[in-house]
């Protein structure tokens, strides 16, 4: 069994990625430089990445560079 993303990115990053999927949950998708921003800004590793992009799979939130 794969270790849940809070496992992976610790709780204060889990903490702040929360949010980012709750907003795409909302809206159905999330734009790719609001998710490669917030990577970024977390300086997060990539299996943590990787970690992060199956979860917004698992919750069915769209990818798209424009959600407009």
């Amino acid at each position: 069994m794969e270790p849940a993303l809070s496992d992976v990115a610790g709780d204060a990053k889990w903490a702040e990625l929360a949010p980012l999927l709750d907003l795409g949950e909302e809206r159905g998708c999330l734009e790719l430089s609001e998710v490669e921003q917030l990577t970024g800004a977390l300086d997060l590793d990539d299996e943590t990445v990787e970690r992060l992009y199956e979860e917004i799979d698992a919750r069915e939130i769209e990818l798209h560079d424009d959600c407009g």
